[in-house]
């Protein structure tokens, strides 16, 4: 079978909806963490069944790239205290001085002003001179765990409005016109449902901070996926900057399953797509190890459509599309930080001259609705 892995950014936390499309043509797919799991640790209990087995079977991996060995307890402590106090998440994530990492200045700075600086302080974390690099990661570890929290408070107010939506389809089905849409009570309220651009770029930038300054993943770390748009956009706009007269080239889009139908397996569903499919997974792969080719003709993209259609059918599986975009001579550390996660506290330093640059691939998975 042809697998290459992907890190996932800026999400920390691993989600059906992203997996479920991915391992399709990626294993492993990679979530960097801000705090590392215990040794030995037994599973979460209650959360998507699909995702603790994806875990389980490796095919979903978990990656804390600044881990904090003793202090993971204190920073740990730290969280529960904020969970406790049940803080206005989205409020503080919505600020940019939230963290000294969305202003200039110097970090010691930054953090003595910020609100997370001031409760890192409380818990006796200060900066010092010798130390910023770890205050930033500091900072950008508990910037994404009050972003994990955020996201849990909006999938259980989806979850009540799904409810209530249902209820109210039920109520009001008999006064919509023939022709006529629905009346809606909830309708604005679940558009209004989601994170914000400054949210998105904070996080980004947090995220950015943590992978680019913490080590490397054991595997490959060249190829990446989110769900943003914007943030695929942005790096598209950084990139003529960090190569000169530089343009990415779009490998591919493809489309892929975006749910399971009740009673299907995906295990079985995914190696027969692998292997019906092995020439056609050779030529995606074959183009982001190039990092400049596009990846599939006319006739291809016609018999990976059919191939979906055969094996995840779209009217019981539904559809999002993934689209790649190669940005060569690139190192991906780099290129995030100078993109999301630098400011005059923190310039990336230029690649040595010998360091190879074998190329960074960005793609965007966004649902289809049909």
């Amino acid at each position: 079978m042809h697998t290459q892995p992907v890190i996932i950014f800026p999400d920390t936390i691993p989600s059906r909806d992203m997996l479920l499309p991915l391992v399709q043509v990626f294993a492993p797919v990679v979530y960097c963490q801000p705090v590392e799991r215990e040794k030995n640790a037994p599973p979460e209990e209650g959360g998507d069944p699909l995702v603790h087995t994806l875990i389980d079977s490796d095919l979903c991996q978990l990656f804390a790239p600044a881990p904090l060995g003793q202090d993971r307890e204190r920073f740990l402590h730290l969280v529960r205290d904020l969970q406790t106090r049940r803080d206005d998440y989205a409020g503080q994530l919505g600020h940019l001085a939230l963290a000294g990492i969305g202003s200039s200045g110097r970090p010691d700075q930054e953090t003595r002003t910020s609100i997370i600086g001031s409760l890192l302080a409380g818990k006796g974390i200060e900066s010092k001179e010798e130390q910023e690099q770890e205050m930033i990661l500091w900072q950008a570890r508990l910037i994404l765990k009050l972003a994990e929290l955020l996201d849990e408070e909006q999938r259980e107010l989806q979850a009540e409005l799904d409810r209530i939506s249902s209820r109210e389809h039920q109520l009001f089905q008999e006064l919509r016109s023939e022709n006529g849409e629905p009346f809606s009570l909830t309708g604005a309220l679940l558009s209004a449902t989601g994170t914000t651009d400054g949210q998105l770029r904070l996080r980004l930038k947090a995220w950015a901070r943590l992978f680019g300054l913490g080590r490397s993943w054991p595997g490959s770390s060249r190829i990446f996926v989110t769900r943003s748009r914007d943030a695929l956009d942005l790096l598209i706009e950084e990139y003529p900057k960090v190569v000169e007269d530089g343009r990415p080239t779009q490998l591919f889009s493809i489309e892929l399953p975006a749910n399971l139908a009740e009673g299907q397996d995906l295990p079985g569903l995914r190696q027969r797509l692998q292997e019906e499919g092995s020439e056609l997974l050779a030529r995606l792969h074959g183009a982001m190890e190039t990092v400049e080719d596009a990846g599939f003709q006319e006739a291809e993209e016609n018999g990976w459509q059919e191939l979906l259609e055969t094996v995840y059918p779209a009217t019981s599986c539904g559809r999002c599309r993934l689209t790649m975009i190669g940005f060569p001579n690139t190192s991906a550390a780099q290129f995030f930080l100078q993109t999301f996660g630098s400011d005059d506290a923190l310039t990336p330093p230029p690649p040595a001259a010998d360091q190879e640059q074998p190329g960074t691939v960005v793609g965007v998975l966004e649902r289809i609705d049909h």
